[in-house]
């Protein structure tokens, strides 16, 4: 029976990931057909790879929308809304802001009371009612709400005058 010829240790072995490369075979300036971070190691050194750390969850939201109403047009409000940090845009995490009204008095008091507007992810919303409802208040509750579907704090109500 012939002897079966050995094949060194290294050709049996499985090729670990890559997670070590050389800068032995690198040319300067060029980074080869893989898109490959540019080391600025000396010739011959090697660069370790580390992964990036894992995302964490964000929370809810922690601020309230602050929200002015602009009653210049004849039966319409411009709804508009903005951080709490005071510039215009959404809090980081966040997906839209969740509206809510309720026309006439008094002033409501939970949310039972109210109907739901609908969701905005821009400023300002515009608002349009019947002639009927010209001259009676209109109070505003907001909130913000994160790409996950967790629920901020609601905003200060805010009340305007419907314009006939």
């Amino acid at each position: 029976m012939p002897a079966i010829p050995e094949k060194p240790a290294a050709q049996h072995m499985k090729q670990p990931e890559t997670c070590v490369m050389s800068t032995r075979n690198r040319q300067p300036g060029r980074r080869g057909g893989r898109s490959l971070p540019n080391f600025s190691r000396p010739f011959g050194q090697l660069a370790v790879l580390t992964r990036r750390p894992a995302r964490t969850r964000g929370g809810a939201p922690t601020s309230a929308p602050v929200v002015a109403i602009d009653t210049r047009q004849r039966l319409r409000h411009l709804i508009s809304y903005k951080d709490s940090a005071g510039n215009r845009a959404k809090p980081p995490g966040v997906a839209y802001c969740e509206i809510w009204s309720k026309v006439g008095s008094p002033a409501p008091t939970d949310l039972g009371q109210m109907s739901y507007l609908g969701n905005a992810s821009r400023t300002p919303q515009l608002e349009e009612y019947p002639a009927a409802q010209a001259g009676q208040p209109a109070t505003y509750w907001l909130r913000w709400v994160s790409t996950r579907g967790d629920k901020g704090p609601w905003s200060a109500p805010v009340s305007a005058t419907i314009p006939g």
